[in-house]
């Protein structure tokens, strides 16, 4: 087992700064310094915002052994050592996970902190829709 640690999610602010940043980028100078233009226009970008779910991350693993494990964002979970009962729920699906894995890009979960776990597995060409999804 290896755990996959889950990225760092930037604040909106960083992105701002970023955007600004590569957008005044102008190239190198003879000293292969950078040359930023702030003058040049900046990038109309759109976002569509979400409400934040307070809960918990958790993900389902396999590796190409055919092992299958549960994480939290930080942690590799087991049911002695579970999160929100997300091991548990997963220990007791493993044969549908080790299905679902076998056809699937990847698997999300969470819990929301006053319901049930769910898991929704995408197809392998688009990430909003869900192939399949398990309920506890």
């Amino acid at each position: 087992m290896k755990m996959i640690k889950w990225p760092s999610i930037e604040q909106f602010r960083n992105v701002i700064k970023n955007v600004q940043h590569r957008a005044a980028y102008g190239g190198q100078d003879a000293n292969g310094e950078p040359i930023y233009l702030h003058h040049l226009p900046k990038p109309s970008l759109r976002f569509q915002g979400t409400v934040k779910l307070h809960g918990t991350n958790a993900a389902v693993v396999a590796d190409r052994h055919g092992d299958l494990w549960s994480q939290s964002r930080e942690n590799i979970l087991s049911v002695e050592k579970d999160n929100a009962g997300f091991a548990s729920f997963v220990h007791g699906h493993t044969d549908e996970f080790r299905d679902l894995l076998s056809t699937a890009v990847g698997v999300y979960g969470a819990q929301k902190a006053y319901d049930a776990p769910y898991i929704c597995v995408p197809r392998a060409n688009t990430a909003v829709r869900c192939k399949g999804c398990i309920s506890a």
